[in-house]
């Protein structure tokens, strides 16, 4: 005791206190770590269990079969199928009888009527004599507009025009024949003719 007490007369006190100092700070971060986290508790081991689970009493398996059973194939692949029973009957109507036919009579042929053919009816063109041109070997052609094209072509004598056959060409008119029916169509003038349709 005489030895620790003349140590410490003869000892640096700035260095004691120093060293009391870091003792007391070592000393308090090590209960505030203990402080707020506590050694951690052994789990208890737990004993395997040795009984067996009771069934929950669902078993699916049976009310599958359950219904596989109620039910023909038919039904059971197709939910929103009726049985016979409750199907609802579907009445065929009765045939429409037509009247004033005559039902067909063993050995006799049935003509069909036939139908009648209606005459085509003329349709009216207008023609418009524009002028004449004489070719290099003196034919002459007449340049006619018709209102069905809406075009001027040349026509030498002979040719037919919507029907009709140009009869003779002349400087201020030309004659056009369909039949016994002459038609005089003068320069410049629109004259409406008649053309008939051929029937097939």
């Amino acid at each position: 005791m005489d030895n620790a007490w003349t140590w410490l007369k003869r000892a640096n006190a700035r260095a004691v206190c120093a060293w009391c100092a870091i003792a007391l700070v070592l000393v308090t971060a090590y209960w505030t770590w203990r402080l707020w986290r506590p050694a951690d508790l052994p789990n208890p081991p737990i004993p395997p269990s040795t009984t067996v689970p009771a069934p929950s009493g669902l078993n699916l398996l049976d009310i599958l079969a359950q219904e596989r059973s109620t039910f023909t194939n038919q039904m059971a692949r197709n939910p929103f199928f009726l049985p016979e029973s409750l199907q609802p009957k579907v009445e065929t109507p009765p045939a429409a009888v037509v009247q004033g036919e005559t039902p067909p009579v063993a050995g006799r042929t049935v003509v069909p009527p036939t139908p009648a053919v209606q005459s085509p009816k003329p349709v009216k063109t207008n023609l418009k004599y524009q002028g004449l041109l004489r070719r290099d070997d003196g034919t002459m052609t007449a340049l006619i507009e018709d209102s069905r094209s809406r075009h001027a072509n040349f026509y030498p004598a002979g040719t037919n025009v919507v029907g009709y056959r140009i009869e003779r060409i002349a400087p201020e008119e030309l004659d056009l024949v369909q039949g016994a029916q002459t038609v005089t169509v003068r320069r410049g003038v629109a004259t409406s003719v008649e053309e008939t349709p051929h029937v097939n």
